[in-house]
């Protein structure tokens, strides 16, 4: 208890005295690291406050290593903004290391934390940084969208670091897309804004991306002005990274300028940060400026040196698609091989530890098992025993729903099967109602117009005229006949008192007696079927028999109608020309369909051009 009495002393007295001296108080803590690691909260506050922030600028493993180790301590403790804002900055460091893929997929888990816990307020950073993403990648577009759409928020939110970082991501995209007046504005946007905050290191980098945008736009003396401003403040944070890209592009602008010999300086400045930093990016671009600069001054080995050194990194560069895929794998692979390493020395810490122990305490464990076994074989017998219970009434309340369920499908299936014959009553009377009117109304009026045109004197006719008048004559007599006889197919009276053989019967009688076609009709039913199904063969039989006189030129049908179990089968079969079944077009055989799927019955036709046709319907009686 005395020992961390005194740690927790001393930690209170780093804070206060010590923190100018970062390096210090980082070595210090790290010495009580075991220690401090004993405790969540306090481990989660030192590296939060102390070691992910200086790792940043001095080596980013060791960032990316407590940053994971934070992330972890946060979803135990379910701090889910601290777990959300952790991810960020993973990403953010994967993304400085050049690991973009890993960073954008980062994100998107941030992201959809965010999106899933509705906390819009810590949406618009990941979207900031997933801007930054798809920018490093040349995907300007996509880039556009999240940083404006993260800039927005952060106006929306009154978030003034993010308004910075958003200006100064939207800087850097019109700075890639050469729009170099744009990206000076929003340079100068940020440093308005990093002069309000009063921060040392956003002022920094606003100096130095404003003089960027310059050193393009060729203004290089206004822009070395504004390095050496950032440069004065970068140094004064010791910032690895930052002070790397800063002395590639003051490197840059000397080179432009033919200052040779200073921008060499610079470079290999450039190269010692980005070596510390661990960024392949400076690396790179100082081994190139090294080269530019060493060929203009003819030192022909050096130069060819710095320019094989740049082309051997910027070959591994180039492979971005798929080894920075491979690193991230490699990179998750190797992290939990340190954290399994640092599992076991804790392991082997903790069995020294407790090796004196174990003696004493083997009973008093033992004892302590036992009680925890019996007792958690109580609870889990309990539980089976209260599942078992809650089983039994959940199958008693399933098999009353689905006895319930099963008995309002009954009812709903007799409902509908009532709706059903009620519907087609409704169309019985409805049909004999129309019929009636063409067989009583029509068809007087249409016999009155025969009888008055018979009527009519011709003598005083002209040939014309009397062959008009002959020509109206037939054409009422077919229309009266015409009219008989779709009153009657509409709903022939026999049909109700006769059934659908014995009609059928009648009709086929009717047309033999005429002599242009012979229908054989065979008939091997005992019974009549249901009102539906006899109305509904009956209207097919008409159609298919009116389609064979108009179109087949048979001379001979023969039809049959017959009943197996529970179906009724009708077969109609002709003589004629027969047809292709794919170039059938009209209305007929579409009436047809659609009367058998109405009584669920089946249709198939079998037909083919000068071999006759043979049609077999079957319907469940």
């Amino acid at each position: 208890m005395k020992v961390k009495i005194l740690f927790f002393l001393v930690f209170s007295f780093w804070n206060t005295q010590i923190l100018a001296q970062s390096k210090k108080t980082i070595d210090s803590l790290r010495v009580l690291l075991p220690e401090i690691e004993k405790n969540d909260s306090l481990f989660f506050l030192v590296n939060s406050k102390y070691f992910i922030d200086y790792y940043a600028n001095t080596n980013l493993d060791s960032s990316i290593y407590f940053i994971e180790k934070s992330i972890n301590i946060a979803k135990k403790n379910k701090w889910l903004g601290s777990e959300i804002g952790l991810y960020s900055s993973l990403a953010f460091a994967y993304n400085t290391k050049g690991l973009v893929f890993k960073a954008i997929e980062i994100n998107y888990q941030a992201l959809m934390l965010a999106e899933k816990n509705k906390r819009p307020e810590l949406s618009y950073p990941i979207e900031r940084v997933l801007g930054e993403s798809y920018l490093s990648l040349k995907q300007y577009e996509k880039a556009k969208d999240l940083i404006f759409k993260a800039y927005i928020n952060s106006i929306k939110f009154k978030d003034q670091f993010e308004q910075f970082a958003n200006l100064t991501a939207l800087g850097n995209l019109f700075l890639e897309l050469k729009e170099l007046k744009e990206a000076e504005s929003n340079y100068r946007k940020a440093l308005e804004l990093s002069s309000v905050m009063n921060d040392a290191h956003f002022q920094g980098l606003s100096y130095h991306n404003l003089a960027l945008a310059l050193s393009k736009q060729n203004k290089n003396e206004e822009a070395l002005l504004l390095f050496d401003k950032s440069l004065n403040l970068h140094k004064s944070e010791n910032h690895q990274y930052s002070l790397g890209n800063l002395k590639v592009d003051i490197s840059e602008v000397l080179f432009l300028e033919n200052q040779f010999k200073k921008s060499i300086k610079n470079a290999e400045e450039a190269l010692n940060h980005g070596s510390i930093s661990n960024s392949p990016e400076i690396i790179s671009k100082a081994n190139f400026l090294l080269f530019k600069n060493h060929k203009a001054l003819k030192n022909k080995n050096l130069a060819l040196s710095f320019f094989e050194k740049y082309i051997a990194l910027k070959d591994s560069l180039n492979q971005e698609d798929f080894e920075k895929r491979i690193n991230s794998l490699k990179l998750e692979y190797d992290n939990t091989l340190k954290e399994a390493q640092i599992s076991s020395q804790k392991v082997e810490l903790l069995k020294k530890d407790n090796e004196n122990l174990i003696l004493h305490r083997n009973r008093n464990l033992f004892i302590s098992i036992s009680l925890l076994v019996i007792l958690i074989a109580s609870f889990l017998i309990f539980n089976r025993l209260q599942l078992k219970k809650m089983n039994k009434n959940l199958e008693t309340k399933i098999e009353e729903r689905t006895s319930e369920i099963a008995e309002a499908n009954r009812v709903l299936i007799r409902k509908n099967e009532e709706i059903s014959q009620a519907l087609f009553k409704g169309q019985n009377i409805e049909r004999k109602r129309v019929a009636s009117e063409l067989h009583d109304n029509l068809s007087s009026l249409l016999s009155a117009l025969k009888m008055s045109l018979s009527a009519i004197n011709t003598q005083g006719f002209n040939d014309s005229e009397k062959h008009i008048y002959k020509g109206v004559q037939e054409m009422m007599s077919n229309a009266y006949r015409e009219v008989r006889n779709i009153s009657h197919n509409i709903l022939p009276e026999e049909l109700e008192t006769l059934g659908l053989a014995g009609t059928l019967q009648n009709v086929f009688e009717k047309i033999n007696r005429a002599g242009n076609l012979k229908i054989e009709f065979e008939n091997t039913t005992n019974q009549r079927f249901d009102t539906k199904i006899e109305f509904n063969l009956y209207s097919v039989c008409m159609e298919l028999i009116n389609n064979i006189i108009k179109h087949s030129e048979a001379s001979k049908v023969k039809i049959s109608l017959s009943e197996t179990t529970n179906i009724a089968e009708l077969i109609i079969s002709d003589n004629g020309k027969g047809f292709s079944i794919q170039e059938v077009s009209g209305n007929g055989l579409k009436n047809v369909k659609n009367r058998i799927e109405a009584i669920n019955g089946t249709l198939k036709i079998d037909s083919k051009p000068e071999a006759g046709t043979q049609i077999k319907i079957h319907v469940p009686a």
